[in-house]
């Protein structure tokens, strides 16, 4: 594919596949290269097969590709599983000392003309003086080689990663100079140059981030001071980084017992003042819906992260899906306003994360942010984030200005909806809070009209909230349009990279702000396009359905994907080129 070499090391789990591929996306990113990191694991304890592939590029890259130019595979196994996405330009590194390749495998590689070389990586490793564990390091300077570049980055990397003591970053730098030098020059592969080209970029101020990485930042930007979540993939990651890095913020990381727990721990800190958060995925955020519709009725803030992966129950968990947008939209008994949005990169997840804890504390509502296997855990090359957005607390009474409002009703009718809140313990104002139906000094009530009237009150905010957010993206061409592909959430991607690899006038149509929903710009792009279709990793088209009820128009054509895998550009190509085809013909 042009402009766009691949890298994938591949083996057991316990063999340092993840922090091998992001050494090599780091460094990668060090010699001005954009990279796409994404991975590949069994829903397993221990064991199974593990993928780190890297998609790099000398312009911005979104998203995998299924074509494999350079293999680095620790185990057999590897080889044998990744063969059918190898051609005659290929290349396979492999462990010579801990392996040989069978004859079916070597006769899968043949057919395949793929180029193959052996290094015994466990003995060079010794012969340094290194551990069992540092023959990785000794592949990584061999893939250095065969790419042809700079071996003092790579070096640079290693000593950066590897800082625990002088002993340990001076060895595994002596195991990448060793498998750099027992790469021969007549080995060296130089389709790398010949995909990319040599023009390299200046991004030593760019990041290589995962979307959950970016997320749990955008937290801390955004000023949450309790994090509570029980680890459920692929949002745990979310959890591991703020354990690690919010609590540096002032911030309280909860591992609770479970999902029940956690959303009522989150629940109640907002009631209380205290800006909090909490993460999921479908089976989790099942188990909070109660939760969520208890601070539907009391109109407590309550921002949630519901990272999706395939369903239905445990479904497939390491893997990606866009199938719980329903979920998202419904899960929660009664009628009540919500807030949905979803990332389609990291700089979004950054931004977003904001602006859905603003939103919840200004309109007093659950507000959901959906992401996914692939975006949560893949690793972009992402531009230094700005400044973070302006902390938004609402109509939040400051606990001097408490008394002036003694006979203040918490629950107050107001033309947005939002009534005024203070919080418990504020000296000289109080209200009644229950799970029950209210007046508006809090008091339950089963009358007609009071029921009526408070329904209506927290619709309102509907209104409110639709005049705060912003119409879709829209990216490409906006006049004389080809075709126009309609999206949400993380194939932003993919299409991203469409735009790149096409001349075609495309239009993507991408959205963030999915409830409430404003269709108006989309239309405009539709009905100017020769033609249109959807694109969305779940069966049924979830979002394209929402946009037909909320629109009054049908999308015609819907490109699915639900195997767990992300869409890759091969197949949008491929989708694009069709089109192409019936309109030529």
């Amino acid at each position: 594919m042009e402009n766009r070499y691949v890298f994938k090391v591949a083996g057991a789990a316990g063999q340092g596949i993840k922090t091998a591929g992001l050494v090599i996306a780091k460094s990668l990113k060090r010699a001005g290269y954009y990279t796409f990191g994404y991975t590949e694991y069994p829903s397993l304890i221990r064991g199974g097969h593990n993928v780190f592939q890297i998609d790099v590029s000398t312009d911005p890259i979104y998203s995998p590709s299924q074509k494999l130019n350079l293999l680095l595979a620790l185990n057999e196994e590897s080889i044998a599983l990744h063969v059918d996405e190898l051609d005659e330009k290929s290349v396979v590194i492999y462990d010579s000392g801990a392996f040989t390749i069978k004859e079916a495998v070597k006769s899968a590689l043949d057919a395949k003309s793929a180029q193959s070389y052996g290094i015994p990586l466990l003995t060079l490793a010794k012969g340094t003086g290194g551990t069992a564990i540092m023959k990785n390091t000794v592949s990584l300077g061999s893939v250095w080689k065969i790419l042809g570049l700079d071996l003092s980055i790579l070096q640079t990397v290693i000593a950066e990663l590897f800082n625990k003591s002088e002993e340990i970053i001076e060895l595994n730098k002596k195991c990448a100079q060793i498998g750099y030098d027992n790469t021969k020059p007549e080995d060296d592969h130089k389709l790398f140059k010949d995909c990319i080209g040599c023009n390299t970029n200046d991004l030593d101020n760019d990041l290589i981030i995962a979307g959950n990485e970016a997320l749990a930042l955008g937290a801390i930007a955004g000023g949450v001071r309790l994090y509570s979540s029980y680890p459920m993939t692929p949002a745990s990651s979310i959890l591991t980084f703020l354990a690690e890095e919010g609590t540096k913020y002032g911030m309280v990381v909860k591992q609770a017992e479970d999902e029940i727990t956690a959303v009522n721990m989150v629940v109640g800190a907002n009631h209380g003042g205290t800006r909090a958060l909490c993460a999921t995925s479908g089976g989790g955020f099942d188990l909070m819906t109660e939760a969520i519709s208890l601070a539907g009725i009391t109109e407590t803030p309550l921002p949630i992260v519901l990272g999706q992966r395939p369903g239905p129950a445990t479904g497939v968990p390491t893997w990606t899906a866009q199938g719980d947008l329903n979920l998202a939209l419904y899960g929660g008994h009664g009628e009540y306003p919500r807030f949905v949005v979803a990332p389609g990169d990291t700089t979004e997840a950054f931004q977003l994360i904001q602006v859905l804890l603003n939103t919840s504390e200004q309109l007093q509502i659950p507000a959901i942010l959906l992401t996914d296997k692939l975006l949560g855990e893949s690793f972009y090359t992402t531009p230094s984030f700005s400044e973070s957005i302006p902390i938004n607390r609402g109509e939040l009474i400051p606990d001097e200005d408490c008394e002036k409002y003694a006979e203040e009703l918490r629950y107050k009718f107001t033309e947005t909806g939002i009534s005024p809140r203070w919080l418990p313990g504020s000296k000289g104002a109080t209200y009644l809070t229950n799970s029950d139906e209210h007046t508006p000094k809090g008091y339950s009530t089963e009358d007609a009209n009071e029921i009526k009237a408070m329904v209506e009150k927290r619709a309102k905010k509907y209104a409110t909230l639709a005049d705060m957010i912003p119409e879709a993206n829209i990216f490409g061409a906006s006049e004389d349009i080809d075709i126009a592909i309609l999206a949400w959430g993380s194939t932003k991607g993919v299409l991203m990279d469409l735009l790149s690899l096409t001349d075609q006038r495309i239009c993507v149509i991408h959205y963030n702000f999915i409830w409430p929903l404003k269709t108006q710009r989309a239309l405009d792009m539709i009905n100017k396009a020769k033609y249109a279709f959807s694109v969305e990793g779940n069966l049924d088209s979830q979002f394209t359905k929402i946009f037909e009820a909320e629109s009054g128009i049908k999308i015609l054509d819907k490109m699915t994907k639900y195997d767990g895998r992300p869409i890759y550009i091969e197949e949008l190509l491929e989708k694009i080129s069709q089109i192409s085809d019936n309109q030529n013909g």
